[in-house]
């Protein structure tokens, strides 16, 4: 995700819109060397499988409060059953593996 930035993000944060409302996550903190990023935070989404979801993903240079600020870094769609589908194998892959 970060490939052609000019500097170096020193965080990450999510902009999820579904059915209208938009969530925001936190600005999270990053190392250099890390794969994964994770958000425990909670978002609502629609019950109906065929709902498309819309998500923002950002790099941040500077960590504290950064409403609507940050540097778009990917936007996609997906609906709410290929991510939850997604989730499942995502988590039984990583239970696998320990």
């Amino acid at each position: 995700l970060t490939l052609g930035l000019r500097r170096i993000p020193v965080g990450f944060h999510v902009a999820v819109k579904a059915d209208g409302a938009e969530f925001r996550t936190s600005n999270k903190a990053v190392h250099v060397d890390q794969a994964v990023i994770e958000w425990n935070e909670c978002i609502l989404l629609p019950c109906e499988p065929y709902s498309i979801i819309r998500v923002s993903v950002y790099a941040s240079f500077e960590l504290g409060p950064m409403l609507c600020h940050g540097e778009l870094l990917r936007r996609f769609e997906i609906s709410v059953g290929e991510l939850l589908d997604r989730s499942e194998k995502s988590h039984c892959q990583y239970c696998l593996s320990k």
